[in-house]
């Protein structure tokens, strides 16, 4: 199969074979597939797993089944509904889907895709899911059912396949993906380089002097962008030589018990936050602690927000490129809508440690601010 099959679901993994097979011409128009019987006993699989990889396929047009004959490949082998001639007229629209725009991020990634777009004299539709995959997957298909030239996503909080939004991704039909990536498939993405950005944070903590450094976020596991900022943690601890302490990993964040663990581990000198809404919660935590920032505890979180350096404590942060991030999805998009059948890529944006008030050496060493 063409990709990581470890990382994939089995139904993914068998649907790839069959594309495969359909795009290389194993299987051709018109032409009868094996039968679930026969690819169940080929994959060691039930036949519900073969059923489920068959109904996305039929789904996308790319097959069709005939009731008590079997599954068949479609006229020209490739998704009805991403059909050229269904977008021709349909050129200039391009529409963005994101959680919500309700900060200093989205907002720049939201403008950064509409400038570039409208550069290029290409309109924007746009829409929140308000972190819903529900709602998303009622967008998705409004978007197809507009006939679209493209759609660019961030997807809900937690998603680690979107089986919508996999199947565009898979496709012809250009998607590109803002924020995080879906492990095991090659797809069009344009993210933070969140595992180097991470290290480099920790890195800096450390460096300092700190040891006990906890980790603080949302759910991390099926959000690629969280899972590398904690494999960054890890990295930058591991090559440091000190052991991953489990109970330091406070996931999901609950200020009341960020609050107990604060005062129950007085070796905890230092946290890295996942975002800058967690990081603003563990500063109100650690004073409620009678832990003063950054004398008793250095606070470090993800993204920085509008007039910090104004804040009474200003927050040493890492500050991604959000609006570069959308000029670089929306210029991928253009890419695509001129040759969709361009190989998919997966761009890393560097991001910058800024440095501020909430950080120093910790307690019983020389202070130092940086």
């Amino acid at each position: 199969m063409s990709r990581n099959g470890k990382s994939m679901p089995m139904y993914a993994q068998i649907r790839e074979y069959l594309l495969d097979g359909i795009e290389g011409g194993t299987w051709s128009g018109e032409e009868k597939l094996p039968s679930e019987n026969e690819l169940a006993e080929k994959f060691g699989v039930s036949r519900i797993t073969i059923k489920k990889a068959l109904d996305g396929l039929v789904e996308e047009g790319i097959v069709y089944r005939i009731q008590g004959k079997g599954s068949f490949v479609s006229e020209n082998g490739k998704p009805r509904l991403y059909a050229s001639e269904r977008l021709q007229h349909r050129k200039s629209f391009v529409w963005l889907l994101m959680p919500r725009v309700n900060n200093l991020f989205t907002s720049s990634i939201l403008r950064g895709v509409e400038r570039t777009l409208d550069g290029a004299g290409c309109k924007l539709m746009f829409s929140s899911t308000d972190d819903s995959p529900e709602k998303e997957k009622e967008l998705l298909a409004e978007a197809l059912e507009l006939g679209v030239s493209g759609v660019i996503v961030y997807p809900a909080v937690g998603e680690a396949y979107n089986e919508d939004i996999l199947r565009m991704a898979l496709s012809p039909f250009p998607v590109v993906i803002i924020d995080r990536y879906l492990r095991g498939f090659e797809t069009n993405c344009v993210c933070t380089d969140n595992v180097q950005s991470s290290y480099e944070a920790v890195k800096y903590l450390l460096e300092l002097g700190h040891r006990s450094i906890a980790f603080v976020s949302t759910p991390v596991e099926g959000t690629t962008s969280l899972e590398d900022r904690l494999t960054g943690y890890e990295k930058a601890l591991s090559e440091h030589l000190i052991p991953v302490d489990r109970s330091l990993i406070v996931e999901p964040f609950d200020e009341e018990k960020m609050e107990r663990l604060l005062k129950e581990q007085p070796r905890i000198t230092a946290v890295f936050a996942c975002n800058n809404d967690i990081g603003l919660r563990v500063i109100r935590a650690a004073e409620k602690a009678g832990r003063s920032i950054p004398e008793e505890l250095s606070v470090l979180f993800f993204d920085d927000f509008e007039n910090s350096e104004w804040f009474r404590i200003p927050p040493s942060c890492v500050v991604q490129r959000p609006e570069a991030i959308g000029r670089e999805a929306a210029s991928m998009m253009l890419r695509l809508i001129e040759n969709p059948g361009a190989p998919r890529q997966r761009v890393s944006l560097p991001a910058k440690l800024v440095v501020r008030e909430s950080t120093s050496a910790p307690p019983g060493t020389t202070k130092t601010t940086v």
